[in-house]
């Protein structure tokens, strides 16, 4: 074999050794249901911020029909995370688009318990339950 080869080969076989340590500790995914007063969140969003820096950067996505799916791309890690949910329901009435025909009107719901602090976990990342009340007026 040639000298070149061999460095190569040892170059790349470095650099994928360093690259099997990022993201290392990562949950993957994160994913489960959201209720509201124990009916699951017709549609919203959900956040997840570390707790020990909610000014820090986040990782969210949609809520829809009581559940939620976080690409692992986002690399959540361990640990505990205020969860902010914004959640809506329909009121059963439509307006009118000129474009898209009837669209539902939606209203926003005042939850009392968001954010709330959730652990997460390698063995619950795929399988939170996470329960929500609205304000009473």
């Amino acid at each position: 074999m040639s000298t070149a080869f061999v460095t190569k080969a040892l170059v790349l076989a470095a650099i994928t050794a360093s690259l099997a340590g990022c993201g290392a500790g990562a949950v993957g995914a994160l994913g489960g249901q959201a209720t509201v007063d124990g009916a699951p969140i017709e549609t919203g969003t959900i956040s997840f911020k570390p707790a020990d820096n909610p000014a820090g950067r986040g990782i969210g996505g949609a809520l829809a029909n009581g559940t939620f799916e976080i690409p692992s791309a986002d690399k959540a890690k361990p640990g505990k995370y205020l969860v902010t949910v914004q959640a809506m329901k329909s009121t059963g009435k439509t307006r009118n688009d000129p474009q898209r025909g009837p669209v539902p009107i939606v209203e926003s719901l005042e939850l009392a318990d968001s954010p709330q602090e959730v652990e997460i976990t390698s063995a619950n990342a795929q399988e939170l339950q996470l329960a929500f009340t609205t304000k009473k007026k």
